[in-house]
């Protein structure tokens, strides 16, 4: 797990949270489930400052729209184990 340094935008404006994953779609799913959380501008991983920047705003509400979608997240994690 590495750590994270996310530049967000909620309503009271820019700010940096941390946050731990394994790769930067961890990360980026953990701010799609912080409904707090409006827009990414960028994400920086701490162990060797590699950064991904959002120059498009980032369509959170829309992730967020297909995740509701996925009824049994038990279900997934067991076809891929499966398929793997």
């Amino acid at each position: 797990m590495d750590e994270y340094l996310v530049d967000i935008f909620t309503d009271a404006g820019k700010d940096t949270i941390k946050t731990y994953g394994s790769s930067v779609i961890d990360v980026v799913n953990s701010m799609v489930d912080l409904t707090f959380v409006q827009d990414i501008n960028e994400i920086t991983r701490a162990k060797d400052q590699k950064s991904w920047s959002f120059s498009k705003k980032s369509s959170l509400q829309e992730l967020r729209s297909l995740k509701a979608l996925v009824r049994d997240k038990a279900q997934i994690k067991l076809h891929l184990a499966e398929d793997s």
